[in-house]
Order: structure tokens, then sequence, then C-alpha cells
């Protein structure tokens, strides 16, 4: 065999080693995230979001919560990654009438949902 194959061989590997290793994806967060939140879910979604988001969450759940749609269906558009955040943006239904988009933030190597109160 010549070098060129080998090391070629040897990157596709290592490739697929990191690949194999990354926890989900931030889409795979964000589409996990927001069925928990629609299906009323609340301890479920504060797995994948980060500890403010989380209290958050407690706070609107305590008066009334959000709407609960048990058909809710995830249909992912784009996202948008840049060091250690990332934007997913999806509709909630076919007709794609509403462009969603959840920021998310890496922390310890872990994609989590972060919504700033504050905006």
């Amino acid at each position: 065999m010549n070098q060129s194959l080998i090391l070629k061989m040897v990157c596709l590997v290592a490739s697929i080693a990191c690949l194999c290793s990354c926890g989900p994806s931030p889409r795979d967060v964000a589409e996990d995230f927001s069925k928990a939140i629609s299906h009323g879910k609340i301890e479920e979604a504060k797995k994948y979001c980060t500890e403010p988001t989380g209290k958050l969450l407690d706070l609107t759940s305590k008066f009334g919560g959000s709407k609960i749609d048990p058909d809710f269906k995830f249909y992912f558009e784009k996202d948008s990654i840049a060091d250690k955040r990332a934007w997913v943006y999806f509709y909630s239904n076919e007709k794609k009438k509403k462009l969603r988009k959840l920021e998310l933030v890496n922390l310890e190597g872990e994609w989590l949902v972060n919504m700033d109160k504050r905006k």
C-alpha cells in the first residue's frame, strides 16, 4: 500500500471516531427540547437547557405554562453554529407559517437550549 492511501484511511477512521464520540447536535437538542415543551413535560425539557432556562420554565409553568400540543412536529429548516453558540430554526407545522428559533450554548461539550429572559 502506498503511504497516501494509508494516510487517507487513518484520517477516515479518526473522523468516524470523532463523530461517534460527539454528543447530540444542536438540532437534536432543539428537537428534543421542543417536543418535551409541547407535550408539557417540563422536567424532561430541563434536561436539554441551561440552569437559568430551567428556572424560567419552572416560573412559566407556575403561571399556567405554555400551550400543550400533543400533535407537535419538528420541521428542521437550518442551523447556524459559531464557536460555542448555535441557532436552530424550525417550523412546528407542515404549512411552515411561522419560523421559530432556539439559541443553544455549548457548556462543557454539551449543547443546551439557552433562553435569555432579558430579550
